[in-house]
């Protein structure tokens, strides 16, 4: 066997001589090799020493890498469902209030306080708005605005809390499958609520 001996490292094993392959100079960098003797050997110029075994983790130290993983792609999950969770709770606010929250705001209060006055005085913008547009009575737009409003706030209220209680589920859980349900289920059923898609 033959090979080139670069830095203390046996490289380019041949079995046949190089000379019948290599030009002289080249060639002439070739030594003798013993038979058992492999490319990546170490040669200190007295003995050759074959590499270290590659490094085979025990099954324990698999198990770790492995629940280190799972552990890793948990929090990630944990974190895109949190996050999508806000993020279908602000589209249901969107879809019900767009960017008129405040108007909202304004004719519930306007209404409780024409209700308040027992119906009686100068009809708040808000409430003779809705009556026009409607072609009833400054009575029934106040009414329907509150109504509403009672409406959309117990709505708020339910979304809330099931919002904050999935979202510190997910944080827990190691099993996400049954709070991604959850979830799921309540924008169903809030969604056909609020009549929105």
């Amino acid at each position: 066997m033959y090979a080139r001996i670069q830095d203390g490292t046996v490289t380019d094993v041949r079995q046949t001589h190089p000379k019948d392959y290599f030009v002289e100079a080249f060639a002439a960098q070739f030594v003798v090799i013993p038979d058992h003797v492999e490319n990546g050997w170490t040669f200190d110029g007295s003995e050759y020493t074959a590499p270290p075994a590659p490094y085979v983790p025990s099954q324990e130290e698999l198990d770790a890498i492995a629940a280190a993983e799972s552990a890793r792609v948990l929090t990630a999950a944990r974190a895109n469902l949190i996050r999508q969770i806000d993020a279908d709770t602000d589209a249901i606010y969107r879809a019900v209030q767009g960017d008129r929250a405040m108007e909202y705001v304004l004719a519930e209060s306007d209404a409780k306080a024409y209700k308040s006055a027992g119906y009686t005085g100068t009809v708040p913008g808000s409430v003779a708005s809705w009556a026009s547009a409607k072609g009833q009575t400054a009575t029934w737009a106040a009414d329907d605005i509150l109504t509403t409003a009672t409406g959309w706030r117990q709505a708020q209220s339910s979304i809330r809390a099931t919002r904050l209680t999935c979202k510190e589920q997910a944080r827990a859980a190691t099993d996400l499958a049954p709070v991604v349900a959850q979830w799921a289920g309540f924008l169903v059923t809030v969604k056909a609520a609020l009549g929105v898609a």
